[in-house]
């Protein structure tokens, strides 16, 4: 049997981003894929600020971008009057909005940069079955041309969608329950007065709703959820019966007719769609040596744009840790996937199933206050900066987690909070940005305020070999950030970009014992070291 560290199976953007996220580590891996073909629809819209960071740190951000379509602001109608105007410049991070752009573009810009690092998508190939034992899993693959494959992994990957056979077969139930609405998905081309620029609207209208987002100069994204027993009420003047039988361009007329604006006029449809919406959860992302990532651990309403960009963080999350433990690390530091992504699942499912029932609620006194409430605080600075934070997934944080060691030190930000991007000068005396700096495939070391005393002293706690670089910053928003007190801080920043480790020089023998926990020490195998800036 051919040696292999990790066997993914699904090649989505989820498997897609867990394959870059190996490689960023020279971790051996294989990648299949049932489907003989990428995505041809572009099934996900949303490309959040969260997902192009991580983006960055693969190298195709910039072109992801120049793909994509920004788009600045969301608007929220009810019964057709404005009632919230979410501008996305609250975003804190270098991307301040939300790109659109059609998840086959997405896809093949991963599947171009696996390609550059040397990586292959086997498509035609299924996961047949597996069983694992205490320090493998055997897998049987059944290949296009009707040949079964056996090999053995370290680890098996489910990144097979919310079917996924990956959770069927390790018999991981998935609780949760439909929605009961009637949902249509398509990209149309869309004309008239009042057609969105560059915002996202979403009109509620007696328990109905109608998703608009522009995808290209004249094709856009429509996300319609109706109750199962309406009705047009419509005449002939205004929009076309709803014809029964299939799903037509006509359906979707009728839908943006009655629930969002009359005077938007649909046309060549480039792909159309029923759909059914789930709310689930897999009762754990972890058995033995099996994982669940994206869709197959979790799904949700669509209309947030969050489920791809969940299931690529899943990745961000779960590859390093998938290569420190390979390298040497205590295994015991996957059982933080399942602690830290689970709990991201559990908030998501129930910010999404709350906000979709609120949304498509037909009880009149409901609509009422919800309406009232949404006009009420929707233009307060800090419930802007809250939605803006859960949209673009940089709100995100890990600091209930059991990895996140936080010992104070004065500063704003916490063990567990991602790393905000800013800039200081390295080796060179070039101005490098943070984020920039994350791209390596290593744990880094941020020092503020530290003297060259203490320098010195810290250097003797560390092999000289692990430190990278060792030069104090010199830009405002570092300091804003990371140490507004002016007194000496240390942060330990994990692969993903998150902060796993803040403290003072006090607690120079607690990051040892943590970077030891997670890997950022040399092994006996070849480990990611603990840079210093």
């Amino acid at each position: 049997m051919t040696p292999l560290h990790v066997l993914i199976v699904g090649a989505g953007p989820t498997g897609l981003s867990l394959a870059a996220e190996l490689a960023r580590f020279g971790i051996r891996y294989r990648l299949i894929e049932s489907s003989p073909e990428p995505a041809r629809f572009s099934e996900a819209l949303a490309v959040q600020a969260r997902t192009l960071e991580q983006f960055e740190r693969y190298g195709i951000a910039d072109e992801a971008v120049e793909r994509g379509l920004k788009i600045s602001r969301a608007v929220i109608y009810s019964e057709h009057t404005s009632l919230l105007d979410l501008s996305f410049d609250k975003i804190h991070s270098r991307y301040p909005y939300l790109l659109t752009l059609p998840q086959s573009e997405t896809e093949r810009l991963l599947i171009e940069h696996l390609k550059d690092s040397g990586g292959v998508v086997e498509r035609g190939v299924t996961l047949a079955s597996f069983e694992q034992s205490g320090d493998s899993v055997d897998a049987t693959l059944l290949h296009a041309d009707g040949h079964f494959e056996q090999i053995r992994a370290d680890w098996l990957v489910g990144c097979d969608g919310a079917h996924s056979g990956v959770r069927h077969q390790a018999g991981i139930p998935f609780n949760g329950n439909s929605v009961e609405h009637e949902f249509f998905l398509g990209d149309v081309h869309l004309s008239g007065y009042n057609v969105p620029g560059d915002e996202i609207r979403l009109y509620m209208n007696k328990g109905n709703v109608v998703f608009i987002g522009r995808l290209s100069e004249s094709v856009y994204r429509l996300i319609i959820a109706l109750h199962r027993d309406e009705h047009t009420k419509t005449d002939a003047s205004e929009a076309p019966e709803p014809p029964a039988g299939d799903l037509t361009l006509a359906d979707f007329q009728c839908a943006v007719a009655e629930h969002a604006d009359p005077s938007m006029i649909l046309s060549d449809p480039e792909w159309i769609t029923r759909f059914n919406v789930n709310q689930r959860k897999a009762a754990k992302y972890r058995s033995g040596r099996v994982f669940l990532a994206g869709d197959a651990s979790d799904v949700h309403s669509p209309v947030a744009g969050q489920g791809m960009n969940t299931g690529i963080q899943d990745a961000a999350n779960l590859g390093w840790k998938l290569a420190a433990v390979v390298r040497g690390a205590p295994p015991a530091l996957l059982d933080t996937y399942d602690e830290e992504r689970g709990r991201v699942g559990d908030a998501l499912l129930s910010i999404t199933s709350r906000g979709l029932a609120a949304a498509t609620s037909d009880n009149a006194a409901f609509e009422t206050i919800r309406d009232l409430i949404l006009k009420w605080v929707g233009g307060l600075s800090y419930v802007q900066e809250m939605a803006c934070g859960f949209v673009s997934e940089i709100a995100i944080d890990y600091r209930h987690s059991s990895l996140s060691r936080d010992h104070g030190n004065w500063s704003h930000l916490e063990a567990g909070d991602r790393a905000p991007d800013a800039q200081y000068i390295d080796a060179d005396n070039q101005t490098v940005r943070l984020h920039e700096r994350l791209a390596r495939p290593e744990h880094l070391l941020l020092m503020l305020h530290v003297s060259d005393k203490e320098r010195t002293n810290m250097k003797g706690a560390w092999a000289e070999d692990q430190i990278l670089a060792l030069h104090p910053y010199q830009d405002e928003k570092l300091a804003q950030y990371y140490c507004s007190s002016g007194k000496p801080t240390l942060y330990a920043i994990r692969p993903d970009g998150y902060i796993g480790f803040r403290g003072g020089i006090g607690d120079i023998h607690a990051l040892v014992a943590y970077a030891h926990e997670v890997g950022a020490c040399r092994q006996e195998k070849p480990a990611p070291s603990l840079a210093m800036v």
